[in-house]
């Protein structure tokens, strides 16, 4: 197996547990998860049509770990698969530094926790500001993110 396929399996499994099993980031008492997108499913479509596009990229935020395992095979899914866990990390990394701060948008993947104190398993990492702590989610969703990336770029040999 080469390298490239070995970084799609680890990158796409890292990005999948991110997304399902770890918290992202909690606002208040509420946690940020991809099991919330499901429960939330019909809020993703209602209201403007930013919430309806924001709703869609959320969608494929949902399935990018998918998208990078199915990246052993082809280098350009890889590549699509890891740009949104990429973008959505950055996104909650910089917002409580104050320079983006598109939390509104993401209300859909807040919730309860699904298992009290195991799923999704919040370790806050960044003190955050104000009720937002970034969680341990978000930086191994950004490292998986950066696996599955750098994958594409590798060969399949």
């Amino acid at each position: 197996m080469g390298a490239g396929k070995a970084f799609a399996i680890i990158g796409g499994l890292l990005v999948i547990v991110a997304t399902f099993i770890l918290s992202l980031y909690t606002y208040g008492v509420e946690y940020a998860s991809g099991i919330n997108i499901i429960m939330n499913f019909a809020e993703l479509f209602a209201g403007e049509i930013i919430n309806i596009v924001f709703g869609v990229l959320l969608i494929i935020f949902m399935i990018s770990g998918i998208l990078i395992l199915i990246g052993v095979k082809s280098r350009a899914l890889a590549i699509i698969g890891a740009l949104m866990p990429l973008v959505l990390s950055i996104f909650i990394i910089l917002g409580p530094l104050g320079i983006l701060d598109l939390y509104s948008y993401f209300d859909p993947l807040l919730g309860d926790q699904l298992v009290a104190g195991i799923i999704p398993y919040d370790m806050p990492i960044w003190p955050g500001s104000g009720l937002i702590q970034v969680s341990l989610g978000t930086y191994i969703l950004l490292v998986g993110g950066l696996i599955g990336l750098i994958s594409g770029f590798m060969s399949r040999d």
